[in-house]
């Protein structure tokens, strides 16, 4: 069972242990991402990290979009 943070699409799971799960929809498939890591392959000492994580996702994602508009 997963707690909710008060950050969106990150949570804590039974052990304490902090992730993100987000769902980018491309092409009418949902792609579902989850992880416990950051960029630099630590594990995630707080769920502002995380959110920090998925925010610079999110618009990674958002940026591959507006380019392959173009």
């Amino acid at each position: 069972m997963k707690k909710r943070t008060k950050y969106d699409d990150v949570y804590i799971d039974d052990n304490g242990v902090i992730f993100y799960q987000i769902e980018c929809q491309s092409e009418g498939k949902r792609i579902r991402k989850k992880c416990k890591v950051g960029s630099d392959g630590k594990p995630f000492l707080s769920a502002f990290e995380a959110h920090k994580e998925v925010t610079r996702l999110k618009r990674e994602l958002n940026q591959r979009r507006s380019n392959d508009h173009l």
